[in-house]
């Protein structure tokens, strides 16, 4: 007597093809203040199909225009100051074919403004750098285990919201001596998702 036990792994085949453009400008608008504008465009096609189910197959493009501005101002020789804004995407994609699992995921974007500044004291022996950034993201991905399919799926929720200031400085008291300190806080809050999503 023999008991025979059969595993079968959910099995996916995925392909992707991607480009992506970019430049950038930086302009003195004065000897103390530095514009830069770059620009990138991302795309990215997948496909996806689970060998044993061929209408699985699906195929979507995903792309994105992405500005970035940034300006920077050099109040001293030790202090420089700037502000950023700037916009980041990920590729959305395909799960793997399994009941209750959502096909397809939606590609993230996020909005990103940051002010801070770089500095030096000490004739050089202390640099201390700062920042605050907030953040919106829409369709932020996260991956998650279903404990039903036994697979990995990656889901999306609709908005949320960023935010956290960075603090970090060095200390060379020595040409022998180093002394480093980091400090960051973030804040994290789901404007908007969809709760069907993850039942």
């Amino acid at each position: 007597f023999a008991d025979e036990f059969v595993f079968e792994i959910v099995r996916d085949r995925q392909e992707s093809e991607a480009f992506a453009v970019f430049g950038q400008i930086n302009y003195d608008m004065s000897d103390v203040l530095e514009l830069t504008l770059a620009l990138r465009y991302d795309e990215e096609k997948r496909e996806g199909v689970d060998p044993r189910d061929p209408a699985s197959f699906d195929s979507r493009t995903f792309d994105e225009l992405q500005p970035k501005a940034s300006l920077a101002w050099q109040a001293t020789d030790d202090l420089l100051a700037y502000a950023t804004l700037a916009r980041g995407f990920r590729s959305g994609g395909f799960n793997e074919v399994a009941p209750g699992v959502t096909r397809t995921f939606e590609a993230e974007t996020s909005d990103t403004m940051e002010l801070g500044f770089k500095s030096t004291l000490i004739d050089g022996v202390l640099s201390v750098n700062g920042a605050y950034f907030t953040t919106k993201q829409d369709n932020a991905q996260f991956t998650r285990f279903n404990p039903i399919t036994f697979s990995l799926e990656q889901l999306t929720i609709a908005e949320v919201d960023i935010s956290g200031i960075e603090l970090e400085s060095w200390w060379s008291p020595t040409d022998s001596i180093d002394v480093q300190f980091g400090f960051g806080l973030i804040d994290n809050e789901i404007e908007s998702f969809d709760p069907a999503a993850f039942d």
